[in-house]
């Protein structure tokens, strides 16, 4: 395995040519707090998908996916990407986001970093790097 550091500090990961099967990965990171930083995160309700930068000042070396979608719903570029999410606080289980409920044996799903996706939590882990996939289904 072959790693590299950009200028922005990023760390990719990448297999040698010849690999079995060639993956390139960010590694995961800290925040610094205080520091403006942006995530990455798509949000596919079934019928579309949007793809956002979500623009945050961590108070924190890691933040959750509540407070990332907080901050999506006022600060992501485009705008629209996050409109609502319930519940808006604490940090249970996503109920609804963008007025889509769950709702018999679909619900909303998070995958980070293109990892299996797990039902979508207020409290989950999120670190520098990462990025975000919320997907409603079964």
């Amino acid at each position: 395995m072959i790693t590299v550091q950009t200028a922005a500090g990023r760390t990719y990961h990448v297999n040698p040519a010849g690999a079995r099967a060639p993956v390139c990965r960010v590694a995961t990171g800290t925040f610094t707090a205080g520091t403006a930083t942006s995530l990455a995160m798509t949000v596919d309700d079934g019928t579309s998908l949007k793809v956002c930068s979500v623009a945050l000042t961590p108070t924190g070396t890691t933040t959750t996916l509540g407070t990332v979608l907080n901050a999506a719903a006022g600060a992501a570029t485009p705008s629209g990407c996050v409109t609502g999410v319930t519940p808006a606080s604490g940090t249970g289980t996503i109920t609804a986001l963008n007025g889509k409920a769950n709702a018999g044996g679909s619900t909303w799903r998070l995958s980070i970093d293109g990892a299996s996706a797990t039902t979508a939590t207020r409290g989950t882990t999120i670190n520098a790097g990462d990025t975000i996939s919320l997907r409603y289904g079964s």
